[in-house]
């Protein structure tokens, strides 16, 4: 990323789990293998890069991947990885998915992004929610029966609360439309990591197909105000800061800092 940059962007990897990436499985990615004719080609492993290096803006970004394929350089040995990305700046959100009908591009009108299926399919999803609000059920009359809200979030009942990509989907794209705007950093840090948190993977909650259990090891935001990293992991709450400045803009190699 560009320090001092106007207009920062932000890339989102979102699957923060054990397998680590932000996947899209085989049912859904389809990436080639070798460079195709005509388009400009990046590698999967180089997009994040070429992407901070070459935009200021996700616009321009948009533009230059209208004539751009993404090509996956399988390497002898290793799992293939089939990542989508999310992008966004001050004013645009956008996803990336690679699909056997080709590169897409979608406008992320809800800043959300979990894996599979296609985003396509869960913005088209939210369609089965719209119903649901977080305004104070009114009372209603069935026959002769009055009936009256318990308390707060009967009008949210259908937001699903499991561990499926889909429904991970739906909370955190209902939480983000109807938290309320925050003005300073830090509140908006806490809004970030109150969202995301609401859709975490509990350890015993839910296994993959090999039977080990799957958990959230970290979650992590980026603010392009401050060029700060902020990241807590599944064993420690605190939110760490970590601003850009105190590392090595022009350094090639590795940098850590300790999770303290």
């Amino acid at each position: 990323m560009r320090p001092g940059s106007p207009h920062v962007l932000r890339l989102r990897q979102r699957a923060r789990s054990r397998r680590g990436g932000p996947q899209l499985s085989p049912v859904y990615a389809d990436f080639p293998h070798e460079p195709v004719d005509g388009v400009d080609n990046v590698a999967t492993f180089e997009l994040p890069y070429w992407i901070c290096r070459n935009f200021e803006t996700v616009d321009e970004l948009a533009a230059a991947l209208e004539h751009t394929d993404i090509v996956s350089l399988v390497v002898p040995g290793k799992p293939e990885s089939l990542p989508h990305w999310m992008v966004a700046d001050a004013s645009r959100s956008i996803v990336i998915e690679r699909t056997a009908t080709g590169l897409r591009v979608y406008d992320n009108t809800v800043d959300t992004l979990a894996n599979q299926p296609e985003s396509g399919w869960h913005l088209e999803n939210l369609r089965n929610y719209m119903t649901s609000a977080p305004g104070f059920a009114e009372p209603v009359s069935w026959g002769r029966r009055e009936l009256a809200a318990w308390g707060a979030g009967v009008s949210m009942r259908g937001i699903p609360g499991d561990a499926c990509s889909p429904s991970r989907f739906v909370c955190a794209a209902y939480a983000s439309a109807h938290y309320p705007v925050k003005d300073n950093e830090r509140e908006n840090v806490s809004r970030l990591f109150r969202t995301l948190g609401g859709v975490q993977m509990v350890e015993g909650t839910a296994a993959v197909s090999d039977g080990r259990l799957e958990k959230t090891l970290f979650t992590s935001g980026y603010s392009s105000s401050t060029n700060t990293c902020y990241v807590n992991s599944y064993d420690d709450f605190a939110i760490r800061a970590f601003p850009m400045s105190d590392f090595d803009q022009d350094g090639i190699e590795i940098q850590t800092r300790p999770m303290r």
